[in-house]
């Protein structure tokens, strides 16, 4: 699916946001926009559980422990300069791969900046698979992963001692999630007719705030009738789906 022209920036907007809210920079908030963004984990918890983004995390960049779905995320981020084009290579994913099996042998976790923080990971995410909860390793990426990069990774995956499976969340993926939250892009082109209270009883104005795919926005009172109908109509379609 063709990446809508209006979601970089978007995305790049938010990552700044994050970045002037934690006095950071973009490649910094990158990660913890995205645990908020995907799994909606409060903004100072997705900080924080994305603190080891830097030299000496054993290529840990984030973590987030979903107890209602049983599954333990472990994350990779990369954010790219351009966010469409750039690609990233599995070369650079890898780490992930090994930094999963440092966390089930916590001893073996060097000295440095991070020993606490991937000590205190490796206990929570030990105590959550005696449950026998699965672990996924996320990677977050502002660019593109090619499918067998994507593969690649399914596999090692796969490979590791226990219930391993990988989730690439790129830029293509990024958008899909934002359009299924606000699926309003998906109406370019698309006509639907309501009919207002009495005529021309409406006056139109730029849609503030700026909303992608949306030229122009009405002020009116609706017929609640023919709203009824084109929502049954809608749904009517969306089962047939």
């Amino acid at each position: 699916m063709p990446v809508g022209a209006d979601f970089i920036g978007w995305m790049r907007n938010q990552v700044a946001q994050w970045a002037d809210r934690y006095n950071t920079d973009p490649r910094r908030a990158f990660p913890a926009w995205a645990l908020n963004f995907i799994f909606e984990v409060e903004d100072d918890d997705a900080y924080i559980q994305t603190d080891t983004l830097t030299q000496g995390d054993a290529g840990l960049d984030g973590w987030y422990f979903d107890r209602d779905g049983d599954v333990f995320h472990l994350v990779q981020a990369k954010y790219l300069d351009d966010p469409v084009e750039g690609r990233v290579s599995p070369g650079d994913l890898d780490p992930l791969i090994k930094a999963a099996l440092l966390l089930r042998d916590p001893v073996n976790i060097e000295d440095g900046p991070h020993r606490d923080t991937l000590t205190a990971v490796a206990v929570e995410m030990e105590q959550a698979l005696l449950d026998e909860v699965s672990v996924s390793l996320d990677f977050f990426i502002a660019g593109r992963l090619s499918d067998r990069a994507t593969t690649h990774l399914e596999q090692a995956a796969h490979q590791l001692p226990g219930n391993y499976t990988a989730a690439v969340y790129d830029t293509e993926r990024f958008y899909q999630l934002k359009l299924s939250d606000d699926p309003i892009d998906d109406l370019a082109g698309q006509s639907v007719r309501f009919v207002v209270s009495g005529h021309d009883e409406y006056f139109e104005r730029g849609p503030e705030p700026v909303l992608p795919g949306v030229e122009a926005a009405a002020v009116t009172a609706l017929d609640g009738r023919s709203l009824a109908e084109v929502a049954s109509i809608r749904w009517c379609k969306s089962q047939r789906a």
